[in-house]
């Protein structure tokens, strides 16, 4: 049974790879894509991990690589379903930028790691100025709101809410795009 299930979920990555390899990361919405992309990548990684330490017989392994999946596309869908996917996208952005300079704090030190998110801010402004009129603005208003959300105490997510809720939500979004029922 184990088997079957492992090549069930090996097919239906498959066909994710198949819509990954049509998605085009675009100018105008630069950091939503590299997230949305970056999402996918995590979601895939984990599950073909937890699909070998399966087969291997490594339960007890394979379970955290389970729960990284059912999280990572929860914040795919999270993002791939807002009506407002740029702002959301920019937020995320954002949101793991400052979860990697929560990293780069406890290897190198508080001014290091400041350093390298400002820079790296700075890098995507310049960048992405080029391509998004409103690109100055989304950083510094998401910027903001990740702040608020930070001051609320709400959950720890690019969304500051509860990301099963919003699934639940976007279920009717999903089902209504693909044609099929609810």
């Amino acid at each position: 049974p184990m088997d079957s299930l492992a090549d069930e979920v090996l097919q239906r990555l498959e066909h994710l790879e198949q819509l990954r390899g049509r998605f085009v990361i675009r100018a105008a919405t630069l950091p939503a894509d590299l997230v949305l992309a970056g999402l996918y990548d995590e979601l895939r990684d984990a599950a073909l991990l937890a699909v070998e330490l399966c087969r291997q017989r490594l339960h007890l392994a394979a379970f955290p690589m389970a729960r990284m999946v059912f999280e990572s596309t929860q914040r795919l869908i999270a993002l791939a379903t807002d009506d407002d996917y740029l702002r959301v996208g920019v937020r995320a952005w954002l949101y793991y930028l400052r979860k990697d300079k929560r990293i780069a704090h406890l290897a190198r030190g508080t001014g290091t790691a400041q350093d390298w998110y400002t820079r790296s801010v700075n890098q995507m402004q310049h960048i992405w100025c080029a391509h998004n009129q409103d690109a100055v603005a989304l950083l510094h208003e998401e910027t903001a709101r990740l702040d608020a959300f930070q001051k609320a105490r709400t959950p720890d997510n690019f969304m500051g809410a509860d990301l099963g809720d919003i699934v639940d939500q976007r279920h009717a979004k999903m089902a209504s795009a693909s044609g099929k029922p609810v």
